[in-house]
């Protein structure tokens, strides 16, 4: 009896580690002017679209989109508006490209997720390069680098709206959705 209570249990926490770990892939991918930076310093997040194969068109019609800081250790689920989490400016898009120049607010001196609220969900933005999970800004007490790009950023400086890719007329597909979620539709023609 005592092992299959011991299977039973690392059968729930096997389960339990691997939804948590789904939460940390992103739906959105984006680039930080610096990975770090003191309180008050100027911070650019720019969106990545992959060279065209992420499309924000549904982000980008809605706009506005409000971007947080919530502490590593926090849990994710309270990513867009607990206790602790800090909203530090909203994304502004030209097409396919948005961003947001903020100030990094006075806060204890650690690493914090960034997150988005849009399509009253809450997502974590991942960094644009070729590794997995959050995005992550460290403040402490080392200057954040490219302060005057960040400081002068506006929505002007991401040029006129590029063409979103055109897919064939039998060709869907669905809306950014979380990992293993998402669906593509074929058609033949």
């Amino acid at each position: 009896m005592p092992f299959r209570r011991w299977v039973a249990a690392m059968a729930i926490a096997s389960l339990a580690l691997l939804m948590s770990s789904v939460t940390a892939y992103a739906a959105m991918y984006a680039t930080l002017s610096s990975d770090h930076a003191r309180p008050g310093d100027w911070v650019l997040l720019l969106t990545d679209d992959d060279k065209g194969r992420a499309t924000y068109g549904i982000l980008s019609a809605e706009g506005n989109q409000p971007i947080y800081l919530a502490l590593v250790s926090n849990d994710p689920a309270a990513g867009c508006g607990g206790v602790g989490i800090n909203m530090v400016g909203r994304l502004a898009w030209r097409g396919n490209r948005g961003g947001v120049a903020f100030q990094a607010p006075s806060l204890p001196a650690r690493s914090y997720y960034l997150f988005m609220n849009t399509q009253s969900q809450c997502w974590r933005i991942g960094p644009a390069s070729a590794s997995y999970g959050p995005l992550v800004l460290a403040i402490g007490s080392i200057s954040a680098v490219n302060q005057d790009v960040a400081a002068n950023w506006s929505v002007d400086s991401l040029g006129p709206p590029q063409q979103q890719p055109s897919l064939r007329p039998t060709q869907q597909v669905a809306p950014s959705a979380p990992l293993g979620q998402r669906i593509l539709i074929a058609g033949r023609s």
